[in-house]
C-alpha cells in the first residue's frame, strides 16, 4: 500500500528535471519527512514491532557462540552446543543441567540411552540406560549400568533382572570395595570384598575359573579350590628352596613357611626358630 504523500511526491521527483521552486522543494522535503516519520511510527509502536531473532526464539544472545561468523554475533561463549561445527568449553564455562540429565542416543530408536545426570549437589551419575528416580536407579528399558560420582565416593552401578547392584565403590578412605556396603570397618588404601566371595583366576586353558581366595561364612580364609584333586588343579602351592638357601631364623622370619627342597623337609619359622617336619614318600 503507497503512503497518502506518494502522488505529490512522484510529481515533485519528476518536476526536479526542469527545476522547482522553493516553495516546491520545501513541500517535496515535507512530504518525504512526513513519510519516514510514519515508517518510524509503525515500526516500532505498531501492531508489528521490530524483533530480533533472538526475541523470536526466546534466546539471550549473550548465551550463544557464533562459530564460523567473522566477526563473530556475539563476544563470549555461551550455553548451546553446535551440531555442525566442533564445541569448544573453555575454562569455567558453566552447563546447568539443573538436577536434570542429558540423554544421549546412538540411533532414532534406541533401547537403551546413554545418560550424564545431576543426581543431587556434588552428585553425579555417567550411566547407560540407568537413571536416578529421585528414591532408586532405574531404566528405561533392559539392564543399564553407570558410574556414581557422590564428592568422594564413586560407585559402579549395574542393573541385572530389574535389581540395582554395586559392584564397586570407591570410598573416601580410598578404600575398593567390591559388592559390599559402605558400613564396614577397615583401614585405607585396601580391597574389601563381601563375605563368603572369593577371588578366581582362568586356568591355563583359560575353559574355566579356579579360586584363590575365599573368606567363608565361618571367617575361616580358604585358599584354593582344589576342584580337580588328581590332576593338582586349584590346589595350593608353596615356595621351595635348597638347604643352601633356606632363609636363617630370626625375629623379622617368624610365619615363613618354606619347603627344603634338598631334604624334602616341611620348614615353618616361629618364635625366632626355624623347624621341620620330616615326611614320608607315598
Amino acid at each position: 500500500m503507497s503512503s497518502r504523500n506518494y502522488p505529490s511526491i512522484s510529481t515533485l521527483v519528476n518536476a526536479i528535471s526542469g527545476g522547482l521552486s522553493d516553495g516546491q522543494a520545501s513541500d517535496l522535503m515535507h512530504k518525504i519527512s512526513d513519510d519516514l516519520d510514519m515508517v518510524f511510527t509503525q515500526i516500532n509502536t505498531g501492531p508489528l514491532p521490530a524483533v530480533s531473532g533472538a526475541n523470536l526464539l526466546h534466546i539471550n544472545p549473550v548465551n550463544i557462540d557464533s562459530p564460523g561468523d567473522n566477526p563473530p554475533l556475539v563476544e563470549s561463549q555461551g550455553k548451546v552446543a553446535f551440531l555442525n561445527v566442533a564445541n569448544i568449553f573453555i575454562k569455567n564455562q558453566e552447563i546447568d543441567l539443573d538436577l536434570g540429565q542429558l540423554i544421549l542416543k546412538i540411533t532414532t530408536t534406541p533401547t537403551k540411552f546413554g545418560r550424564v545426570q545431576t543426581i543431587a549437589d556434588g552428585n553425579f551419575l555417567f550411566s547407560s540406560n540407568l537413571s536416578w528416580s529421585g528414591a532408586v536407579f532405574q531404566t528405561d528399558a533392559g539392564n543399564g549400568s553407570g558410574i556414581n560420582f557422590t564428592d568422594e565416593i564413586v560407585r559402579i552401578r549395574q542393573r541385572i533382572a530389574g535389581v540395582d547392584y554395586t559392584p564397586i565403590t570407591v570410598d573416601a578412605t580410598r578404600r575398593i570395595i567390591l559388592g559390599h556396603p559402605l558400613n564396614i570397618s577397615g583401614a585405607a588404601d585396601e580391597i574389601l570384598l563381601a563375605n563368603n566371595k572369593g577371588i578366581r583366576a582362568a586356568n591355563a586353558a583359560a575353559s574355566g575359573g579356579l579360586e584363590i581366595a575365599r573368606l567363608d561364612a565361618n571367617n575361616l580364609v580358604n585358599l584354593g579350590s582344589h576342584t580337580n584333586g588328581t590332576g593338582g588343579d586349584g590346589n595350593i602351592s608353596i615356595s621351595r628352596s635348597t638347604t643352601a638357601n633356606m632363609p636363617t631364623a630370626g625375629a623379622t622370619r617368624n610365619g615363613i613357611l618354606i619347603i627344603n627342597s634338598t631334604t624334602n623337609e616341611l620348614c615353618f619359622y616361629t618364635g625366632n626358630l626355624r623347624y621341620k617336619l620330616v615326611g614320608v614318600a607315598f
